[in-house]
């Protein structure tokens, strides 16, 4: 209705968005969710990578990459047993992080000196 009294006519074949007379609520309705409604929030904090760590000052991604190569270091230089180090923070890379290449560097590079410090002392039995 019109401030005059007329009745006004709805035109069913308009468009959602020229309707006047549809609520705001119905309009909700009618737009599609950009949420995933079947996810729970944490459900979809599992399939992104973690970035953080607990205080947030550092990412997981920098303490296993700059912990695995002072391991690597240390493993080529003096103790051959810290490479098993590098190659566990590879490993966590590979899985928590998705990061390959650093992985792989990482898994590598630790294996690589365990394996000749393996070879040298099973070389003296």
């Amino acid at each position: 209705m019109t401030q005059d009294g007329a009745e006004t006519a709805v035109d069913e074949n308009k468009p959602e968005a020229v309707n006047e007379n549809k609520s705001e609520a119905e309009t909700r309705e009618d737009e599609p969710e950009a949420v995933n409604e079947n996810k729970s929030e944490a459900e979809m904090r599992e399939d992104e990578p973690e970035t953080e760590g607990d205080d947030g000052f550092l990412s997981d991604y920098v303490v296993y990459v700059v912990g695995g190569s002072i391991m690597l270091s240390v493993a080529w230089l003096a103790l051959p047993l810290l490479g098993l180090g590098a190659i566990y923070a590879g490993n966590r890379l590979r899985e928590d992080e998705g990061k390959k290449v650093s992985a792989g560097v990482l898994i590598l590079g630790g294996a690589a000196p365990v394996a000749l410090w393996l070879a040298v002392r099973l070389q003296g039995l």
